[in-house]
C-alpha cells in the first residue's frame, strides 16, 4: 500500500522522465513574451491567445541565431520538454528557433505608432524642455510597485527640495489605461503648479507594459500642459508613451535622477552666489571699518578735520575771484571796441573835421529846395550852433 503513496519529489521526478521520454523533440509555434538574457542563456515564454509555455535556450543555441528575438515576435521553435523537480515546473529546451511572422501585439503597436506619428503626436517640435527650477513633482505609477520606491529613494538621497504629489494607478490590466489617462488629466486640472510629471512603471513583458501603448494614454500625455517624463520599464523597453512624452527616461530611477539634478544644480549655483555675497559683504565691511578708524583718529584732533576743508575753500575763493576779474576785463575790452566802432560812424566825429549840419524845424536839411526866403535855420558846428536867416 505504501508504495502507491507519492511524495512531491517522487512525483516530479517521474513526470520529468515521462516528459523527456515522450516529448524528446517537437515543434511549437507561438508568440515570444518576457524575453530575457542571463549569462548568454535566453529565458522566455511561448504563448497563444489562451495559454503559455516556459522556454529556455542555452547560450550555445542563442549565439548562432540569425535574427534577434524580441517580445511580440511570432516564432517556430523546436526542442524537448524537461521538468525541474524542485519546483514542479516544466519547460521546453529550445535547440532551434525560426521567425514565423510578427506577433499580434507587435502588429498593433506598429499600426498605432504609424497612425499617431502621421498626426504629429511624436514630433520633436512639441517637446518642451525641463523647467530650470522644480518645486513640485507629480508621480503616476503603482503604489505597490518598485518604481515608486526607486523614485522616492533617489529624492530622499538627493539635495533637491520639492513637494511630491503621488497619484496611484494600476499599471497593468484592463483598467490600467483608463486610470493612467485619468491621472494625467486630473493632475493637470487640479494641480497646475506641478512642474513635471513622472509617468511609468518597472520593466516587464510586452503584455505587462501594454497599458503605456494604449491610444488613450498616449493622447493624454501629448495633451498634458505639465512637462511629462515617460519612465516605463528598463532601458531596452520602448512604448508609445515614450515617444509622446516631452522626455524619456530608460528607468524610473533615471527619471528621478534627471529631476533631482536640476534642483541640485540650482542649489550649487545658489551656494556659490551666497559665498560670493558673504565675501563682498566682508570686504565692504572691512573697507568701511578702516574709514571709520581714520575718522575716529581724526576726532581726537578736530582741527585736522576742518583745516583741509578751509584750505580747499580758500583755494576755491581765489580761483573764483580770479575768474571774475578776468571776465570783467574781457567785457571791458569788448565794450571799448564797440564804442570805438560807433565813434567812427558818429556825426560828431564828422563835424570835428570841419563840416557843419543845417536843420530846419528839427529836421536835417538835405536839399536847398526845402528852404525859402526868411526861413530861420540852425547850423550845428563841432563846438556849438548858430541861427541864420535864408536870404
Amino acid at each position: 500500500m505504501t508504495e502507491n503513496i507519492y511524495t512531491p519529489s517522487r512525483l516530479n521526478n517521474e513526470v520529468k522522465i515521462i516528459l523527456e521520454n515522450n516529448y524528446s523533440g517537437l515543434w511549437l509555434t507561438g508568440e515570444i513574451s518576457g524575453y530575457k538574457l542571463h549569462s548568454g542563456n535566453a529565458y522566455f515564454k511561448i504563448k497563444d491567445a489562451h495559454a503559455q509555455v516556459n522556454a529556455v535556450m542555452w547560450k550555445s543555441t542563442a549565439d548562432v541565431l540569425k535574427f534577434a528575438p524580441q517580445d511580440g515576435a511570432q516564432v517556430n521553435i523546436f526542442g524537448r520538454l524537461s521538468a525541474y523537480p524542485k519546483r514542479g515546473d516544466y519547460q521546453i529546451v529550445v535547440s532551434r528557433m525560426e521567425p514565423s511572422g510578427e506577433g499580434e501585439l507587435y502588429k498593433q503597436f506598429e499600426l498605432l505608432k504609424t497612425k499617431l506619428s502621421e498626426e504629429g503626436i511624436f514630433d520633436a517640435e512639441h517637446k518642451r524642455p525641463l523647467p530650470k527650477v522644480i518645486s513640485k513633482v507629480g508621480i503616476i505609477t503603482s503604489k505597490d510597485g518598485a518604481a515608486l520606491h526607486d523614485i522616492l529613494a533617489v529624492f530622499k538621497k538627493s539635495a533637491a527640495n520639492f513637494e511630491t504629489i503621488i497619484y496611484p494607478v494600476q499599471v497593468q490590466g484592463e483598467k490600467a489605461k483608463f486610470e493612467i489617462a485619468e491621472a494625467i488629466e486630473h493632475l493637470n486640472a487640479d494641480y497646475p503648479d506641478i512642474d513635471v510629471l513622472l509617468i511609468g512603471r518597472g520593466g516587464g513583458s510586452i503584455e505587462d507594459l501594454w497599458a503605456f501603448n494604449e491610444e488613450i494614454v498616449v493622447r493624454a500625455i501629448y495633451n498634458s500642459k505639465i512637462v511629462a517624463i515617460s519612465c516605463v520599464g528598463h532601458e531596452t523597453d520602448n512604448t508609445l508613451a515614450d515617444f509622446a512624452a516631452d522626455h524619456r527616461a530608460p528607468t524610473p530611477t533615471y527619471a528621478a535622477e534627471m529631476v533631482a539634478q536640476i534642483n541640485e544644480s540650482v542649489q550649487i549655483k545658489l551656494d556659490g552666489a551666497y559665498k560670493t555675497l558673504l565675501y563682498e559683504i566682508s570686504r565692504k565691511t572691512e573697507f568701511l571699518s578702516q574709514k571709520l578708524n581714520i575718522f575716529a583718529r581724526a576726532l581726537k584732533k578736530p582741527h585736522l578735520i576742518y583745516e583741509n576743508k578751509l584750505t580747499y575753500v580758500d583755494d576755491l575763493s581765489r580761483r573764483m575771484l580770479s575768474a571774475i576779474n578776468n571776465l570783467c576785463k574781457l567785457q571791458e575790452i569788448k565794450l571799448e571796441n564797440k564804442a570805438n566802432a560807433l565813434n567812427m560812424v558818429s556825426p560828431l566825429n564828422v563835424l570835428k573835421r570841419g563840416y557843419s549840419i543845417a536843420s530846419f524845424n528839427g529836421a536835417v536839411v538835405k536839399s536847398k529846395s526845402r528852404l525859402k526866403k526868411a526861413d530861420i535855420i540852425e547850423i550845428i558846428f563841432s563846438d556849438g550852433k548858430v541861427s541864420a536867416e535864408v536870404k
